[in-house]
């Protein structure tokens, strides 16, 4: 008895013993042993184990399973986001993009970028809450929609109902799209993989550097016919590249990359079998810098479980 977790990819292996020593005998002796429960009003019963040391030996055999990933390193998805950004003329680094006032969120308040309509729109919020003591922020915003923040205009003598506003993007890498003469930026919407090298500090010491190649330049590299992984960069050695469901090694562990975000790649133990959504926020998020040069190793691993290293 017990629960079994399917937090684990080695739950398949024991699924898979379980299958292979169920005979008839089995089933009679485990049909038999629920009859007798049941009478004295338990839900679960016991049977004897196939042989003498039968869970220590499964134990011993779990521990040295290697779960082997299906590698997708096609370039295809979305290429990018679907919000449209717009660029500061006077801040180049900055961009913002339009949204209805009534999907914002309490945070993205002091993210709007004029600073006339922030105070209006605040204001706005604030004398709602103020009317009633049961109205929390977010229901406030919420019923801007029907109820939107008035602005008017400098001689007083127009008003218009704010409906929609800017909001400066927290992202200030963002990608060019369209014309030359009317351009529009987006955010990328992932990135393919991430190309790793061996540079040298300040100091002359040895540290990893990595370009983070997003689904778009993946796109376009495939495109111009030419490597989708770029081992070139300035004369720097190249160490390896690394993709969702990539398995490496680091500080005597196995891991299996998630994502790789900029500055920061997400990890998971290799035999951790919950999804993205499922797993902590945070998670294991190691930075290039944080690893010592020959501290992360790329492991290429089977459909036997056979482990080999790799560096492309």
């Amino acid at each position: 008895g017990g629960y079994k977790t399917r937090e684990d990819h080695r739950h398949h292996a024991v699924d898979a013993l379980a299958i292979a020593l169920t005979d008839a005998k089995t089933i009679k002796n485990l049909s038999t042993g629920i009859k007798k429960a049941e009478m004295i009003g338990s839900k679960s019963t016991r049977i004897d184990d196939p042989w003498k040391g039968f869970r220590k030996n499964v134990e011993e055999v779990l521990s040295k399973v290697i779960t082997s990933y299906k590698l997708d390193r096609r370039v295809r998805g979305q290429l990018h986001d679907e919000t449209n950004y717009h660029q500061n003329k006077e801040e180049v680094t900055k961009f913002h993009f339009r949204k209805p006032i009534f999907m914002l969120n309490e945070k993205e308040l002091d993210r709007i970028a004029d600073d006339r309509i922030r105070s209006v729109v605040k204001s706005h919020i604030e004398s709602l809450i103020n009317g009633d003591s049961t109205l929390k922020v977010a229901a406030a915003i919420k019923s801007l929609e029907f109820n939107p923040p008035l602005l008017k205009s400098k001689d007083g003598k127009k008003v218009t109902p704010i409906k929609k506003v800017r909001l400066i993007a927290k992202n200030s890498s963002m990608i060019a799209v369209g014309s030359n003469k009317l351009p529009k930026f987006v955010e990328s919407s992932e990135y393919h993989h991430l190309e790793i090298f061996i540079g040298r500090n300040k100091k002359g010491d040895e540290i990893y550097e990595a370009r983070y190649i997003n689904m778009l330049e993946a796109y376009n590299r495939r495109l111009r016919h030419e490597e989708i992984i770029n081992k070139e960069w300035d004369g720097k050695k190249f160490a390896m590249s690394l993709s969702k469901g990539d398995i490496v090694e680091w500080k005597n562990s196995r891991w299996v990359v998630r994502t790789t975000p900029i500055n920061r790649f997400k990890l998971s133990e290799i035999n951790d079998s919950r999804q993205d959504k499922d797993l902590p926020k945070e998670g294991i998020r190691p930075t290039l810098s944080s690893i010592p040069v020959g501290g992360l190793r790329k492991c290429v691993v089977d459909y036997l479980g056979n482990l080999s290293y790799s560096n492309d």
